[in-house]
């Protein structure tokens, strides 16, 4: 999302209000995609909620329900490339966790 200010699916996130991108310039963040990060308290707010199937990102940040009503509930998924880096990460993890529980 912040890279390529889109969501999980590939959809290029509503660009920010010309309010949003005067003030991103005079902070210095980027204005060419929309990132949500501003202050990073909702990007510090993600989770991964593994206690069932299918796995699932959220947040625990205030406005998670204003940017998921704005953007989508895909804003909290992967993309292929990154769910690709996210298996490969875990891979080794999980499989010592079934090693030492069979």
């Amino acid at each position: 999302m912040f890279a390529e200010g889109s969501d999980a699916e590939g959809n290029l996130l509503q660009s920010y209000h010309p309010i949003t991108i005067e003030y991103k310039e005079m902070v210095g963040q980027p204005t060419d995609r929309t990132t949500l990060r501003d202050t990073e308290s909702f990007h510090n707010s993600f989770f991964l909620d593994a206690s069932k199937f299918p796995l699932r990102i959220s947040a625990t940040d205030s406005k998670q329900g204003e940017l998921m009503d704005k953007y989508g509930e895909d804003i909290f998924g992967l993309d292929d490339e990154s769910q690709a880096e996210f298996n490969e990460y875990i891979l080794d993890d999980i499989q010592e966790t079934l090693k030492k529980a069979l």
